[in-house]
């Protein structure tokens, strides 16, 4: 999701940024519209790529700052089975 939003919000800012430097430079239509087009483009592509390692950094730290419960609630569940209780209660 992040991928998208960060291509998608830098290729329209790239755009219209474009567009409003061809205006200002007193440029003609199909010359702003030809490299705002380009610009779209590559700042779609810029922004997928900077999304990617962004999402990329936020999974790995989420994997390495969440502990890992596995073990806990396997150990919960065996010894709720050893004391007659079923896997669902915890044991006391």
């Amino acid at each position: 999701m992040l991928i998208r939003m960060l291509s998608g919000s830098l290729g329209l800012l790239a755009f219209s940024a474009s567009i409003l430097a061809g205006v200002w430079a007193d440029n003609d239509l199909t010359t702003i519209l030809t490299r705002a087009w380009w610009v779209l483009i590559l700042f779609l592509v810029f922004g997928a790529i900077v999304g990617w390692i962004a999402q990329t950094v936020i999974n790995e730290h989420l994997r390495q700052s969440t502990p890992d419960t596995t073990d806990q609630q396997q150990d919960e569940t065996s010894m709720g089975r050893d004391k007659g209780l079923s896997g669902t209660h915890k044991a006391v």
